[in-house]
């Protein structure tokens, strides 16, 4: 698809002929035809399906982008109100209730949102916010109704929040405490099961757990895979809970049992640590070598 000027001396050509200059508003163009293709030999009614839904979807397009200019159009035009674009559009204006630049509601969840709401053009200067694009069909204008400077509330605002806060972290001291005089039970010779029977405490049995097992959180795994050589038994802080685990047998992998994905996941990841590795090594080596001079600007 090009303009027309050019389609027009493409089509009259004949393979291997070279047209005259031919003038278009990108320039002057001098057009060689080199192949002819015919059409399909598909039937229309085969077709017709696939050809509507291409053509609603194309229209649907063009009339997204049409709509979206003139909506882009009136919200600069009157940059201090939202309603003549609304009018014009037959659109709704919604309002959303406060928010915080790092707790943003799901409409203001993209950058691009984020970034238009807490900047200049809205936040300093009141004005309507340039059109910004969500998706292939989804298209935003903005405004600032109100703004709340960020400011240390009073305590009575936020006490619940506060001895809720305190509560917590109470609890979780409190939890890592008692992990670790149960650790040191077992250090002395004790069962984890007895240790964990003293306090009415019940311990979970997870057999052959593998590295990316998702029956337990990421932090016990790494946890527990860390404690291979090592002492067999380590706490772990999981949320506002403390965990004490266990290893009783260490089964080495086996590479025969290995699918071809998990063998290909597995040469990437190897490719990738060693690529990683070589490349850290390059930059402590440049910087070894390099000689580098600082200087710090001195005021007067």
């Amino acid at each position: 698809m090009m303009v027309e000027p050019f389609e027009e001396a493409a089509y009259e050509l004949e393979p291997g002929k070279v047209s005259e200059p031919v003038r278009s508003q990108f320039g002057f163009h001098l057009i060689e035809v080199t192949d002819v293709k015919g059409g399909s030999d598909v039937e229309f009614a085969d077709v017709r399906d696939e050809v509507e839904a291409a053509y609603r979807r194309l229209e649907a397009e063009n009339q997204f982008y049409d709509f979206a200019e003139r909506l882009a159009d009136l919200s600069f035009e009157n940059p201090g109100s939202l309603a003549p674009a609304a009018e014009a559009l037959g659109l709704d204006v919604r309002q959303t209730e406060p928010f915080a630049e790092n707790d943003p509601p799901e409409l203001f969840a993209s950058p691009k949102a984020l970034a238009a709401a807490f900047g200049e053009e809205v936040l300093e200067r009141g004005n309507n916010s340039p059109l910004i694009e969500l998706g292939p069909d989804r298209g935003l204008v903005m405004r600032l109704l109100a703004h709340r400077p960020e400011r240390v509330r009073d305590l009575a605002e936020v006490r619940a929040e506060v001895v809720e806060a305190y509560r917590t972290a109470q609890a979780s001291a409190a939890a890592e405490a008692a992990g670790k005089e149960l650790q040191a039970a077992v250090a002395t010779g004790t069962t984890l099961e007895a240790a964990s029977a003293e306090h009415g405490w019940q311990v979970e049995r997870v057999e052959k757990l593998r590295r990316n097992d998702p029956r337990v959180p990421a932090s016990l795994t790494a946890t527990a895979f860390s404690l291979v050589g090592a002492e067999p038994v380590a706490g772990v802080a999981v949320g506002g809970d403390y965990a004490v685990l266990e290893v009783l047998e260490v089964e080495d992998g086996r590479l025969a049992e290995l699918s071809d994905n998990e063998r290909a996941l597995l040469r990437n990841r190897l490719r990738n640590s060693r690529q990683t590795g070589e490349y850290d090594a390059l930059l402590a080596a440049l910087r070894e070598a390099a000689d580098i001079e600082r200087r710090t600007p001195r005021s007067e």
